[in-house]
């Protein structure tokens, strides 16, 4: 998760709670673990709809 919130925050400069909220809507948006959307955005650096928030 840290790896994941790091990707964000450095991407989108966003501070570490910004980050998380910001997977956390993706998750629920989804409907999809959290834990998952962070292993998928370190393993292929990317959320489909990262930005559509």
């Amino acid at each position: 998760m840290d790896q994941a919130k790091g990707i964000v925050m450095e991407r989108h400069r966003m501070t570490a709670d910004q980050a998380f909220q910001l997977l956390a809507g993706f998750s629920s948006r989804t409907n999809t673990k959290l834990r998952e959307v962070a292993e998928r955005l370190v393993h292929t650096g990317e959320l489909p709809d990262l930005l559509d928030r």
